[in-house]
């Protein structure tokens, strides 16, 4: 009873995936939560009426920011299962009424590779709210299904500081700044960069108290973090002539290979696009000539086969030839962890491992 508690004390500590590296510590405060909350309340119109659904864990911000503490502000309901599952997910929303579901990176794949039903447009969600849905499966996603993808971008660190205009979203697109944050595109230099050049994500927001104070005992990342004054994010995109945002890669995930520039994000997109394939991840290796190749890790759908060969000649119209992988892995699943998020850097880590399958060494040569 004697101890008082301030709006902008620390309400808890969120610590990041993992997925670069080892996970640091995000301080939130009482406020900071409000606002996210009030703000996801905002851009995804929830009511009173609405039934929220996730199968994300707590510790991760998507549940915390976009399903529970939503919930609570706007007096609507959250239906919370113990993990996702994507043949369960749309039964559960039927059986729950639920209206909106939440999703992270390759959901919205892995939902759509699930086999067609005649009642999968049979659905009360109105909404799917997320990030990293891929633009070419964004429409087809929402004709199937009969709903709307809301795309949203942000970190634990700066969450949500982008999200799609709900009557005015656009495949791809991460949106438009909402309200009280700033955000740019920057090079190397923290030179703002023209619409429709590649730079880095970084924001601040110009409400006090909104954002993270830093990292749980770690002020040297809390320094690099905060750099000008302004979060930077490590990942790569970039804003188009209308304002809005396009998220490309992160930054220490982007491949660098003989003096070009390569998305791991886009090769993905492709390489699970082939209907044999669940899921994949795509990381760069050292290469004997110096910078990286690429590799490929690939997850294939039960009862589904596809040979290297084949990939490649999948990705041979849809990427540049230098974006094409040189190795190719098949297994049965990808690292992940339990936020459901590919620990890229252990399969970057692994290097060229014995189960890779080597395009050079079998002597197929890429049309150009």
């Amino acid at each position: 009873p004697d101890v008082k508690v301030s709006f902008k004390d620390m309400a808890s500590i969120l610590y990041t995936s993992g997925t670069t590296g080892v996970s640091k510590g995000v301080e939130m405060s009482h406020h900071y939560w409000y606002a996210i909350w009030a703000e996801s309340v905002k851009y995804s119109r929830y009511t009173e009426d609405d039934v929220l659904y996730t199968g994300l864990p707590f510790f991760h911000g998507n549940a915390q920011g976009i399903t529970v503490g939503p919930a609570i502000l706007a007096d609507a309901k959250a239906v919370i299962v113990e993990r996702f599952s994507a043949s369960r997910l749309w039964d559960d929303c039927r059986r729950w009424e639920c209206t909106e579901a939440n999703y992270i990176g390759g959901i919205i794949p892995i939902l759509l590779k699930q086999e067609p039903r005649e009642d999968d447009a049979d659905n009360p969600v109105r909404l799917m709210v997320g990030a990293a849905a891929p633009e070419d499966e964004w429409n087809a996603f929402q004709k199937r299904f009969n709903t709307k993808i809301l795309e949203v971008y942000g970190m634990t660190e700066c969450y949500v500081c982008l999200a799609s205009p709900y009557d005015e979203p656009r495949a791809g697109s991460c949106g438009k700044p909402i309200t009280g944050w700033e955000v740019r595109i920057v090079d190397d230099d923290d030179n703002e960069c023209e619409p429709g050049r590649l730079g880095e994500f970084i924001c601040r927001s110009n409400r006090m108290w909104v954002g993270t104070t830093g990292y749980y005992k770690k002020p040297e990342a809390t320094l690099e973090l905060w750099q000008n004054m302004w979060i930077h994010t490590g990942d790569l995109g970039r804003m188009d002539e209308d304002g809005y945002f396009y998220f490309v890669d992160r930054k220490k995930q982007a491949i660098r290979r003989r003096g070009e520039n390569i998305s791991s994000f886009e090769v993905e997109s492709v390489i699970s696009s082939h209907e044999a394939v669940l899921e994949s991840c795509v990381v760069g290796v050292p290469s004997e000539v110096g910078e990286e190749e690429v590799k490929a890790v690939v997850v294939l759908k039960p009862g589904m086969s596809v040979t290297e060969e084949e990939l490649i000649r999948w990705c041979e119209p849809r990427l540049a030839y230098f974006a094409i992988p040189r190795y190719i892995a098949i297994r049965d699943s990808l690292p992940k962890t339990p936020s459901e998020r590919v620990e890229k850097f252990k399969l970057k880590e692994e290097g060229i491992t014995p189960d890779c399958w080597d395009r050079e060494a079998a002597g197929i040569e890429l049309k150009r």
